[in-house]
C-alpha cells in the first residue's frame, strides 16, 4: 500500500521501474498494483491462512470451509482478479 520495498521472512515486496507494487509470498505473486488498480491472486496454491493474512490488507477475505471469500459474499477461486470491483 505505501509502495515501499519490503522484505520479511517469507514475504517480499517489490517495486517496478513503473512504480507499480509486487507482492511476492514463498516467491509467488499473490498481489500486484497496476496504477490505481490493485489485483490479487492465491499463487497457484490452495488457500491457506498465510495467503489470507497477506492478502487481508486489501480486500476483507476469509476462509470457509477451505475456500477464499471476499467481503464475506462472493468466492474467489484464486485466479487473478481486480479488487476495485470489491472496494
Amino acid at each position: 500500500m505505501n509502495r515501499k520495498n519490503f522484505l520479511s521472512k517469507n514475504t517480499e515486496i517489490t517495486l517496478d521501474n513503473k512504480g507499480n507494487a509486487h507482492m511476492w509470498l514463498f516467491d509467488n505473486e499473490i498481489a500486484k498494483t497496476k496504477g490505481k488498480d490493485i489485483f490479487i491472486s492465491a499463487g497457484g496454491y490452495k488457500p491457506s491462512v498465510t495467503t489470507r493474512n497477506r492478502l487481508s490488507m486489501f480486500v476483507n477475505i476469509s476462509l470457509y470451509k477451505g475456500e477464499f471469500i471476499i467481503n464475506n459474499r462472493f468466492k474467489w477461486d484464486g485466479e487473478w482478479t481486480n479488487i476495485n470491483q470489491f472496494n
